[in-house]
């Protein structure tokens, strides 16, 4: 072990000075002399590392020298020995290849792509060239490479996004796109854009000028698939300067045009494909063709010749046949027969479609038809119109509608017919009646709004039907037909619709006020011959429940069976009426019943009330009259 130098002092254990001299004539202390043995023995030395940090080493120290990174060290003796490692180095490039660099060994770092290396001294310095040959530029984190200054390229140019405000081409020349042009934002083009392969555009183009095809070629504008083309504008012109336009379909499809579409409320007009006929509307001049108000033909087959609005119907939705009417014209008031009017008359015929095997009133319309939509303009008509012996508005086959536009309380004309169908159309305001409706057959529709009023007072027909009604106001407030006759009579089932009903053969109960019939199908119906009315001879069967509702109406005799205690409530038992009721207990017997009516008067019996017989199966028969003050009941008991 190293050891510091033994001294002996005299004076002192540590050093008292620090200078380096004394003057010369002078002689040393013995502190002095002590001092100095004792800085002699305390001197050090510094060791110092490659990152310049020094330590001191003094007499007595120890100084190791220690291996790393593959260096040993040993002593021996008054020998240092130091070993290198014999290992490989592994130097690894940017595409994560390796070569093991051995002790010893040379290894070159030699340029490429427009980058060159040179080692002067113990420094290496790598250049790269200002013209840089690359194939692909990427940044590292994926964000955009930015290029401050302008760049120019000679050669060709290919990249994969290119924003630009301004693509010029150096000699004033069009740029040629040879293939495909993908854009996905806005594109403004000024001038002239050549595309000679397939582009497409994804986002929105903007042309400030004209898109135009090679001479005398076609501009073809291709959806994909079952795409379509739509052009957003208030307004399409079509055709060259004062020449013939012409709008077509490819092949032998329909040409439609349409309104609101997707709103499954379109308006649509249909020209069907040309295989056998041509379809022509054609006014020159001062004449004009107008279709309006509710009129809607979807398979129009016809020629017309119409100055002025033709009104339709609600009710018909579609005519199949060909058609011919005149012009709307206004009817002044009709003073004498001389001033006969006729007015929007249509007449049609049809074919069977060699296609079809039934045929209904829906499908099919046969025959001679006037039509026409009467508008009553403000004006009521008079007596002489509307009454018994008017002229009114006649025809083989009549169908008329009715309204208003002028509004107020309005009486229109009588209408009369083989065939006659009237209609009110809902929306003329006001109070419009129609009088008197005739026709072997009588069909109507009463229509009206909240706030108005329509109605027919008389209907009368062979074959009478109140079939329709519509608008938004109710039955029997803003819509209703005071009578309604017919031999056979169909009648509407609207509630409230009709007030007095008459039929002599009545198919199906009316929704009325007062039903008369000498046959009906309907048992509700009353029979008035003379001064004998609803009488009846029929049993009707009842359904037990704990509460049993009797219909008067129905018969004058009714069964039940008892399983349990019950209620009997009389319903429409008239004055003058009387009801019988035949009950029998279950074989369990034992069953009561009380007796009550719908106008809450109780049913008097001679025992102050009804006690049934109890034994199992026993029948009884009630028998109750309605004198008009009271209702008086009879028991009968105990049949076997």
């Amino acid at each position: 072990m190293p050891n510091k130098a033994k001294l002996v002092t005299r004076a002192s254990s540590s050093s008292t000075v620090s200078a380096d001299t004394i003057p010369k004539s002078a002689s040393l202390t013995h502190a002095e002399l002590d001092s100095n043995l004792i800085n002699l023995r305390d001197a050090t030395f510094g060791v110092a590392s490659d990152d310049s940090t020094v330590i001191d080493i003094g007499q007595g120290n120890t100084l190791k020298v220690a291996g790393a990174g593959g260096v040993t060290t040993a002593v021996s003796g008054q020998t240092l020995t130091i070993t290198g490692s014999t290992g490989n180095i592994t130097i690894v490039g940017d595409d994560s290849t390796g070569t093991a660099v051995t002790i010893g060994e040379t290894f070159k770092i030699a340029g490429a792509q427009n980058i060159t290396t040179a080692v002067s001294g113990d420094t290496l310095t790598i250049t790269g060239s200002k013209n840089i040959e690359v194939n692909e530029i990427s940044s590292g984190d994926s964000s955009a490479i930015q290029i401050n200054d302008n760049v120019n390229v000679s050669g060709t140019f290919n990249a994969k996004t290119i924003v630009t405000n301004d693509l010029i081409s150096e000699d004033s020349a069009a740029i040629n796109v040879v293939d495909g042009l993908n854009v996905a934002g806005v594109t403004t083009i000024n001038n002239t854009l050549a595309v000679t392969s397939t582009s497409t555009f994804t986002g929105d183009a903007t042309f400030i000028g004209s898109i135009t095809g090679d001479t005398n070629g076609p501009v073809t504008i291709a959806p994909n698939g079952t795409g379509d083309v739509h052009l957003n504008a208030d307004s399409l012109r079509i055709g060259d300067n004062n020449t013939d336009a012409t709008i077509a379909t490819r092949g032998t499809g329909d040409l439609i045009i349409t309104t609101n579409e997707g709103s499954g409320t379109e308006g649509t007009i249909r020209l069907y494909d040309g295989a056998n006929g041509n379809i022509i509307i054609a006014v020159n001049g001062t004449g004009k063709v107008i279709m309006g108000d509710d009129f809607t033909a979807a398979n129009l087959d016809s020629y017309t010749n119409a100055s002025n609005s033709f009104p339709g119907f609600s009710d018909i939705d579609t005519i199949k046949t060909n058609l011919m009417f005149t012009s709307n014209l206004a009817v002044p008031n009709m003073t004498t027969f001389a001033e006969r009017h006729a007015n929007n008359v249509l007449y049609s015929y049809g074919k069977a479609d060699s296609s079809a095997t039934t045929y209904n009133d829906v499908d099919f319309r046969w025959g001679n038809q006037a039509m026409g939509l009467f508008d009553m303009n403000g004006a009521t008509a008079n007596s002489t119109v509307t009454g018994s012996r008017a002229a009114a508005i006649r025809g083989l086959a009549v169908t008329s509608g009715f309204k208003n536009s002028g509004g107020g309380t309005k009486t229109t004309p009588n209408q009369a017919g083989l065939n006659a169908f009237c209609e009110i159309q809902e929306g003329h305001g006001g109070d419009l009646t129609v009088v008197q409706q005739v026709g072997v057959r009588s069909g109507n529709a009463v229509r009206a709004n909240t706030g108005e009023f329509s109605r027919i007072t008389n209907a009368y027909g062979y074959v009478s039907e109140a079939i329709s009604t519509g608008g938004s106001g109710a039955n029997g407030t803003n819509r209703f037909i005071t009578n309604e006759y017919g031999f056979y009579d169909a009648p509407s089932t609207a509630t409230s619709l009709i007030t007095n009903h008459y039929g002599y053969y009545v198919h199906t109960g009316a929704a009325a006020t007062n039903k008369y019939a000498f046959y009906s199908a309907d048992d509700a119906y009353l029979s008035r011959l003379g001064t004998v009315e609803g009488f009846r001879e029929k049993v009707s069967a009842l359904t037990f429940t704990a509460s049993i509702a009797v219909n008067t109406d129905l018969a004058p005799i009714f069964t039940v069976t008892l399983t349990g205690n019950t209620d009997f409530t009389l319903n429409n038992l008239s004055t003058g009426q009387t009801v019988t009721i035949i009950v029998t207990q279950d074989g369990t017997g034992g069953r009561t019943a009380t007796f009550s009516t719908d106008t809450s008067t109780s049913v008097k019996f001679a025992a102050g009330s009804a006690t049934l017989s109890t034994a199992g199966n026993a029948i009884d028969v009630v028998r109750i009259v309605n004198t008009g003050t009271n209702f008086i009941g009879i028991l009968d008991k105990g049949f076997a």
